[in-house]
């Protein structure tokens, strides 16, 4: 089906789209996914509970994008008028809203009044999307995003709402997030790969399973295509892209990068990403000798990553839990070696020995040798670059997987 054709045959299909801040750095793929939805014949209107700071905004930021989504906290005077004109307008939606919003919350004062703000946020979207005529609100991850979309369709039975599950945030504490509650009462649920499809499984009715399905997250295919890379291949040019977190277990590549000095392998390492654990990280990259070879440079905007995959000649994840990783996806596409743990959804990505290398996660050992093999076998990492192009290519462009997507929401809505 042509472009053209995709806009007439899609041109009634309107939904929102619900974000915790948006447009932010952190959340592109969701803007990307929303720019591709559009692209394929869907009227997605942007919401957000808050606006991003400066900092989440990020270098770059869509101005468009910030004037076109609806801030439900956008003003204490603006959202205490939204409620109490649904209190008079629909006074039985509001008090089914907010016992529906203490009976989801966990015990504690704390945790009650919180979800009395989301009922009061829940409130004003239902409102909202009552006036734009709006009946269908999507949400990405299992967050308060997704609390305020189930107390929206509580608040006014018109609205509908459905859900994208990432894992692995919200298979940690499933019963606080109310991840059953939750996925149960979404029209359908969007998982981006089958092991985040079995876990959604794992702690609801299977009754819903019929509504859980694998979409894949995508990526713009010739943002990544078009890279021209200049690694140096006298040495290994490392590059990893995360949030510095425990779970990203980077002491590990930390230890395995000084297990290839000690072998004399000649080594650089550029770190994108910030957190909590910086400090803790550049100690830990002195106390092992190797803070010479180690760039932190914190977070980039998005448009700054097919620049650093020019230059790197490898890109390493060594994260104790992962989803389904774009930066994955990313690198594989502009023809940058991969080297992952074999953790959550990343198997399903990163075929060990065909498009990549995974590794056990936590093992000092098995990323050290991976490491070395990379730097050892030129040929045999020659020809996994080029299986993981047509991966990404058949798997994970963004206007194929937001044509499924769309194909499901023409399915339920």
């Amino acid at each position: 089906m042509r472009a053209d054709d995709e806009q007439t045959a899609s041109s009634a299909l309107r939904v929102a789209y619900l974000n915790t801040r948006y447009p932010a750095v952190s959340h592109t793929f969701i803007q990307r996914e929303i720019d591709a939805l559009r692209n394929v014949g869907v009227d997605v209107v942007p919401f957000s509970i808050r606006k991003p700071t400066v900092g989440e905004l990020g270098a770059g930021a869509d101005d468009r994008e910030i004037d076109e989504t609806f801030y439900i906290l956008d003003g204490p005077l603006a959202v205490a008028g939204s409620f109490l004109r649904a209190l008079f307008v629909r006074p039985l939606g509001v008090l089914r809203t907010l016992v529906t919003s203490q009976r989801l919350s966990p015990g504690g004062l704390g945790l009650r009044f919180r979800h009395f703000a989301y009922a009061i946020e829940a409130v004003r979207l239902a409102g909202e999307m009552r006036r734009r005529k709006l009946r269908h609100v999507h949400v990405h991850m299992a967050n308060n995003g997704a609390m305020v979309a189930l107390l929206a369709a509580a608040c006014d039975r018109q609205v509908e709402y459905s859900l994208t599950v990432h894992g692995s945030d919200e298979f940690f504490d499933v019963h606080r997030l109310r991840l059953k509650e939750k996925a149960e009462a979404a029209t359908f649920v969007r998982c981006i790969s089958e092991f985040c499809r079995a876990q959604v499984m794992a702690w609801t009715d299977p009754d819903a399973w019929a509504d859980f399905h694998v979409i894949h997250c995508g990526i713009p295919l010739e943002n990544f295509a078009a890279v021209k890379r200049t690694a140096d291949a006298e040495a290994l040019q490392i590059l990893t892209i995360g949030r510095l977190d425990p779970i990203k277990a980077f002491p590990v590549l930390f230890e395995a990068l000084r297990r290839l000095q000690e072998r004399e392998v000649p080594w650089s390492l550029r770190m994108i990403g910030d957190g909590p654990e910086r400090e803790r990280l550049v100690a830990l990259a002195r106390r092992l000798g190797i803070h010479a070879q180690v760039d932190f440079l914190g977070s980039i905007a998005p448009s700054g990553v097919p620049k650093e995959l020019e230059r790197a000649g490898l890109l390493v994840l060594p994260s104790c839990n992962e989803g389904l990783p774009v930066v994955l996806m990313e690198a594989m596409a502009a023809g940058v070696p991969v080297i992952a743990t074999r953790v959550g959804g990343v198997a399903e990505l990163v075929q060990d020995d065909i498009t990549g290398r995974t590794v056990d996660a936590g093992s000092e050992d098995a990323l050290t040798a991976a490491l070395f093999e990379v730097w050892e076998s030129p040929d045999e990492v020659s020809r996994r670059v080029e299986a993981a192009k047509e991966k990404v290519k058949v798997d994970f462009d963004v206007l194929d997987t937001s044509r499924a997507l769309r194909d499901l929401f023409e399915r339920y809505l």
